[in-house]
């Protein structure tokens, strides 16, 4: 059995499994915004993919999502595999961006005035629509950050700051100045700094709004076999909470005025071997680079699910220069990151699919994992009192100065 006849036996098994599965649980969005929330959400099928009649092989029904992975048996006969996952949240093709806002992302704002930190990351295979949700989400961050600010009698305390930039191979880039290379810096205190990078004050939500666009026009993207504009790089847009002038500041200065974060990370899109098989050498090892940070941002979130249960396990960090970055994310006790898989609702993106919610599901998986064994010889699982004492040993002890910053190179 071959062409439409195929086509309509997957379809009727799709049907018979979703007429089943109809029911679905309410989002509620978290009273706190602290902890780690693994979401889906499934792309809507552009008239394009529908005038070719494409299948949707896929299914949300919150909070699980299933892959129908459609294949033919040794006899030829259509078969249907139905790979289910258990998230904290799935999104279907009707889902709008306020309602993916307000169930799991609005909590993390709220969090960062209230001096914590909010991470958001985008994560999908090329095609499946992560920058279209991540731009949303940001449009609505610009507008609450200063409706909470201005509900808690706060806007002559904080001052909101923008910083833009992305992460291209072993360089980095300021999107908001001209791609002026920046550079990322870890101190004697094992802090992490962009060296170079210009932040944007901002008065309301218009100007942050306008300095989103800016920074997103700017970014880099190329032609893939999957998309026209594929984002082929991390880009972090980061507000900053800073306590104003003329109020009491914490001792120490520096870091400790900062009064709240929010990291909206767009990841790069994800690839298998099939996709790249057309790029040249130098797009061949772009991709290898891309996946091998996007598993280390794996193991991190992972790692840290783990710590939240076994304060003895080390979360490392120090993996790929996208996770060093975002050190505060996995250490600080006052973090609240969401994960956002974008899922591509094409039959023939299954596998892509599959290996997208796999992705997500073991970030989450129970059970234990081993303790990293610190290396002196191995700086990936240095820990913050190791990097101390080596900037120590090349340095000597004595005041803080810009010697004392040393480059992260050979990661992503």
């Amino acid at each position: 059995m071959q062409g439409k006849a195929a086509v309509a036996a997957f379809e009727r098994c799709i049907y018979d499994y979703r007429e089943v599965r109809k029911a679905e649980k309410q989002h509620v969005p978290s009273d706190r915004g602290e902890g780690i929330l693994i979401c889906a959400r499934k792309r809507p099928m552009n008239d394009a993919e529908h005038a070719q009649g494409l299948l949707d092989a896929v299914t949300c029904c919150n909070p699980k999502i299933t892959i129908h992975d459609c294949k033919f048996k040794v006899d030829n006969t259509p078969t249907v595999d139905n790979n289910e996952f258990t998230l904290d949240h799935t999104f279907n093709e009707y889902s709008t961006n306020d309602e993916i806002y307000c169930s799991v992302v609005r909590p993390i704002v709220k969090l960062a005035i209230e001096g914590g930190i909010g991470t958001c990351f985008a994560y999908g295979q090329t095609g499946s629509g992560k920058t279209y949700t991540i731009t949303a989400i940001e449009e609505s961050v610009a507008s609450d950050v200063f409706t909470f600010l201005g509900e808690r009698d706060m806007l002559d305390k904080r001052s909101v700051n923008i910083g833009f930039f992305e992460l291209a191979g072993e360089r980095s880039f300021d999107l908001l100045h001209d791609r002026a290379e920046v550079f990322i810096r870890e101190d004697e205190e094992g802090d992490i700094h962009v060296q170079g990078l210009q932040t944007v004050e901002v008065q309301n939500a218009e100007e942050l709004l306008q300095w989103v666009r800016v920074g997103s026009e700017h970014r880099c993207t190329r032609a893939t076999a999957r998309n026209e504009q594929s984002s082929r790089t991390h880009a972090i847009c980061q507000i900053t909470l800073l306590q104003r002038a003329g109020q009491r500041r914490v001792p120490g200065g520096g870091d400790a005025m900062i009064k709240g974060k929010l990291c909206l990370v767009d990841l790069a899109g994800s690839e298998r071997s099939t996709d790249s098989a057309t790029h040249d050498q130098e797009r061949q090892r772009e991709s290898i680079a891309i996946n091998k940070s996007l598993m280390a941002l794996k193991e991190c979130i992972r790692y840290r699910v783990m710590e939240m249960r076994n304060s003895s396990v080390f979360v490392p960090f120090r993996g790929s220069r996208l996770t060093l970055l975002l050190k505060e994310s996995f250490t600080r006790s006052d973090v609240g990151t969401i994960v956002i898989v974008a899922i591509s609702p094409l039959a023939s993106d299954a596998n892509h699919s599959l290996n997208t919610c796999r992705f997500a599901d073991r970030i989450k998986e129970k059970g234990s994992v081993g303790t990293i064994t610190v290396d002196p010889l191995d700086p990936h699982t240095w820990g913050k009192k190791e990097v101390a004492e080596w900037v120590r040993s090349v340095v000597g002890a004595g005041r803080k100065s810009e010697r004392l910053f040393t480059p992260m190179t050979g990661l992503l």
